[in-house]
């Protein structure tokens, strides 16, 4: 699937997250998407291949619509059970420490990081790499779509604490929202009609969270004319 093929999909499934379905109609989902006016016969396109028809007006891709099903139940059980999401709160720390010790004689063995054998992960970077929000192959996605390609080593770290600070706020599908904002910037008209050297460095877009502006500012056509330049004879001369 083409970068810009695959952000429209993005963005589909992220207005499907919100609301529960898309519009049926490709002309209507691209602009509730903010999608390039152009864009519809491949939103169409995307419609018909990868979204289930709910009704006339309405379809939902069945995976995230099962993927939201299960967050949204998730969420609903956690609170209807407090912060401890269902865990039963003990009354007697004797009785924890005592099912801690039985825990571990039947696991056999406790590794060297203090986790009974087989129960959890061998060393830290192990478990930082398993809680990752956005890995290094989709930092590079990312990179390999942002319009501009310099300062590398600084960017993918930059896109993945991008990353990291959408899901603090919220957001279940971090990488997924970066992804479609990165590629809506990429083919904006502020990007296509702006020289490649007046565009910010990765690094700077993702630190500043410019992918969270309005994106009516991407609208805007760019005048790349320069001033000229008067000479010495110019300026003494008073022109």
């Amino acid at each position: 699937m083409p970068d810009a093929t695959f952000g429209r999909y993005m963005r589909l499934l992220f207005r499907q997250w919100i609301e529960g379905s898309v519009p049926a109609d490709a002309a209507v989902a691209v602009r509730v998407g903010m999608l390039d006016p152009d864009s519809v016969g491949d939103v169409q396109s995307l419609l018909d291949r990868k979204f289930s028809h709910i009704d006339a007006k309405r379809r939902m891709n069945p995976r995230c619509a099962a993927e939201r099903e299960t967050a949204v139940n998730k969420v609903l059980t956690n609170k209807a059970n407090g912060s401890l999401g269902g865990r039963i709160v003990r009354s007697s720390k004797r009785s924890s420490k005592r099912k801690a010790k039985g825990s571990i004689r039947a696991s056999g063995s406790v590794s060297g990081s203090g986790f009974p054998s087989g129960s959890g992960p061998e060393n830290p970077e192990q478990a930082g790499r398993s809680k990752a929000i956005c890995t290094s192959e989709q930092a590079e996605r990312m990179y390999a779509i942002y319009p501009r390609h310099v300062g590398k080593g600084a960017a993918l770290p930059a896109i993945q604490r991008a990353a990291e600070r959408l899901a603090s706020t919220g957001d279940l599908t971090p990488v997924e929202t970066l992804t479609e904002a990165v590629t809506a910037y990429r083919d904006s008209p502020k990007v296509k009609t702006t020289q490649r050297k007046f565009i910010p460095n990765p690094t700077t877009w993702f630190n500043q969270a410019r992918y969270a502006d309005d994106r009516s500012e991407w609208q805007e056509i760019e005048s790349n004319s320069a001033p000229k330049r008067r000479s010495i004879a110019e300026i003494e001369a008073g022109e």
